[in-house]
């Protein structure tokens, strides 16, 4: 699928299944305006992707220690599965009605401030949800996508890859207590 024509079809998915929470209807009028956004975020997400990826497959990992979500999650994806990437995710939309159904439960949305945050919160949490259906043995064994995709995201920033996805996700870190990152992730990406 085109560029343009994926971001149409992003912000029509989006449109027709959260039509109820007011403010996402809010953040799609500034999508709207700024398809190209999308193309942006569904980069960085693929990156955080990759990167996951690639950490669960090695045993030596040198921040295996403040990487607690993407630790676990290494130890419980066998080791020749990765995490599809966004493309795929959207080559296999038959599961859009389910993933949307549970996207519309989540209560954090309302707490967001900024439609830009709402964007990104949103495009990690479609994601989260299509793998949690995707693969119902993560959702058993409570692995947490999201966060680890967070904390690859924190990684990528460490080494000087700062993305707007990270920037919109970092508070959740910030909150490692309630939030369940480690403590000592959270101290390395204040500066960032």
């Amino acid at each position: 699928m085109k560029t343009n024509n994926l971001n149409i079809f992003i912000i029509n998915l989006l449109k027709e299944n959260l039509k109820k929470k007011e403010k996402v209807k809010n953040a799609l009028v500034t999508l709207k305006k700024n398809p190209e956004l999308i193309t942006l975020l569904l980069r960085e997400l693929d990156a955080s992707i990759d990167k996951l990826n690639r950490y669960i497959k090695t045993n030596k990992n040198k921040y295996k220690q403040i990487l607690i979500n993407s630790e676990y999650l290494r130890l419980i994806i066998p080791k020749d599965k990765s995490l599809p990437t966004v493309d795929k995710m959207i080559e296999d939309i038959r599961n859009a009605k389910l993933i949307f159904k549970e996207v519309n439960r989540f209560n954090f949305i309302n707490k967001l401030k900024s439609e830009m945050q709402i964007i990104k919160a949103l495009i990690l949490g479609i994601y989260r949800t299509y793998i949690l259906i995707k693969y119902p043995y993560l959702r058993e064994k409570n692995a947490q996508i999201a966060s680890s995709l967070e904390e690859m995201l924190a990684l990528m920033a460490l080494q000087g890859i700062n993305t707007n996805l990270f920037q919109a996700t970092k508070h959740w870190i910030l909150e490692y207590k309630k939030e369940g990152f480690s403590k000592d992730l959270a101290k390395r990406i204040i500066k960032y």
